[in-house]
């Protein structure tokens, strides 16, 4: 099990500052703003329901080699965990899934709920022939741990790495959730 990790982004670096324990979770503070950044790799999930963790274990944790898979099939159990939010504020919903542009695009699509409420976007459908971080709405959340499901929408192959929220609403996640391109 893996601890979360505190981070300061405000020094644009990531030196551990605190650890605590919940599995899977990194947890990113800028002093400049306090903005929160919560990012939760999908195959950490608590629960993956019907949804498959694809991917060589030996694969580094930051990495897009290990993400939850709906297959042909689909996966009628949604994956979830749950998460804290340290603070009561509006945060900012980012899931990081690919699309296949060139072969049936736009039909692997997926939902993500947060604490119960459904994200209107939809995603799996960036037009982007990789992994794409695609922006879900905002959700007004309360200082409480809080239920994050992946719910499979096309029964069709959809593919989901990681799943950001955010209070800062100028935030554009890029990379790996944890890479070098990504806090």
């Amino acid at each position: 099990m893996r601890s979360t990790v505190l981070l300061d982004r405000s020094r644009g670096d990531t030196r551990l500052l605190l650890p605590a324990f919940f599995a899977g979770v990194f947890l990113l503070v800028s002093s400049l703003a306090q903005a929160v950044t919560i990012g939760i790799e999908a195959e950490d999930f608590q629960c993956y329901g019907d949804w498959i963790r694809y991917g060589d274990s030996s694969a580094p944790v930051a990495s897009d080699e290990k993400f939850l898979f709906a297959t042909n099939t689909g996966a009628p159990t949604d994956a979830a965990t749950g998460i804290q939010i340290p603070s009561a504020g509006r945060y900012y919903l980012w899931v990081r899934a690919t699309d296949f542009p060139d072969y049936q695009p736009a039909t692997r699509l997926f939902n993500v709920s947060v604490d119960g409420q459904m994200s209107a976007s939809d995603f799996g459908d960036s037009g982007l022939p990789d992994w794409a971080w695609e922006p879900g709405g905002f959700f007004d959340l309360q200082a409480e741990v809080v239920l994050i499901g992946i719910h499979d929408k096309t029964h069709f192959y959809g593919r989901c790495d990681a799943v950001l929220l955010t209070t800062d609403s100028g935030f554009t996640p890029s990379g790996n959730l944890g890479g070098s391109s990504q806090p």
